[in-house]
């Protein structure tokens, strides 16, 4: 059974790396984990030299770490720490201090402050995703609300049969075995082909591969038992589409409370890249996302 001793919850204070607070709270009190309030002074960033921003900051530090301790009542041997690290880049501090610690996981919202924060895909969140050795659980600021009392009811998996996949299967395992959840492995099949094929007369997955949608099923069946699961208790959907697109989507018509996906996918990526799926799906999925390693 995967076990999370220590979470590492990287903050710059801002409404979405607030929004993850919740989650690195919740998930502490399930597995009893230490838990570690980061924070990442960027020299020569603006503001970090003006008066009072050193007191300021034990301020919000101060607050934080009481909310901590304080949603955490009934864990008497949960650990919580307070990390303030000084560099030129908020990733590489963060990436640094998962590596020498180490942790099991770290959860961060996925934008900071800033005008264009809303943009992109935060550069801070999108280089710790790619450079991590551990998962990360990412919350976008308009993913849907946590509710601390309830958990994760609906967990979805996005299966993809890749190695990483596996992992997130077991990740998937280990919370809905603490939450009680309601667990749907989702796979997404692609109607189109490869150009190779089209030389057969053959356009679309179906013409090439007719029982593709039981196939895909058995093949879901045999990761949950491997992962620990009877078959009875997921629910196996198979979809048609772009991947991203429609699991996002899944999510959003179910309520899932987060989806874990694999970080790279079949193509068999480098560890330090991001399978587009995953890094689409941290960027539109209406739930937190917990990308597996």
């Amino acid at each position: 059974m995967r076990e999370i001793r220590t979470i590492l919850y990287p903050t710059d204070f801002s409404p979405c790396a607030e929004k993850a607070f919740g989650h690195a709270i919740l998930l502490a009190k399930a597995f009893g984990s230490r838990l570690i309030l980061f924070h990442a002074v960027v020299l020569y960033q603006e503001g970090v030299h003006f008066p009072g921003a050193s007191e300021r900051l034990e301020e919000l530090y101060a607050s934080l770490e009481a909310r901590a301790r304080a949603n955490l009542p009934d864990a008497g041997d949960v650990e919580v720490d307070k990390v303030v690290a000084r560099g030129v880049s908020a990733a590489e501090e963060i990436l640094g201090f998962a590596k020498q610690t180490p942790v099991d996981l770290i959860v961060m919202g996925t934008h900071g402050r800033g005008e264009l924060a809303q943009l992109f895909l935060g550069s801070v969140t999108e280089r710790v995703i790619r450079g991590a050795c551990c998962s990360v659980l990412t919350v976008r600021s308009e993913a849907k609300p946590l509710q601390p009392d309830m958990g994760y009811r609906r967990i979805v998996l996005s299966v993809d049969f890749s190695e990483d996949c596996r992992g997130a299967a077991s990740w998937v395992r280990a919370l809905s075995r603490r939450f009680g959840s309601e667990v749907h492995f989702v796979h997404v099949v692609e109607d189109s082909i490869h150009p190779a094929y089209f030389a057969t007369g053959r356009t679309s997955i179906r013409e090439l591969i007719p029982d593709v949608v039981e196939k895909s099923e058995q093949a879901m069946g045999r990761l949950a038992e491997e992962a620990g699961f009877s078959r009875s208790e997921i629910a196996k959907v198979v979809l048609e589409g772009k991947p991203s697109s429609e699991i996002a989507r899944y999510c959003g018509e179910i309520g899932a409370d987060l989806l874990c996906v694999g970080a790279r996918g079949m193509s068999g990526l480098d560890s330090g890249l991001l399978g587009s799926t995953a890094e689409r799906l941290v960027r539109k999925a209406p739930c937190a996302v917990l990308v597996a390693r």
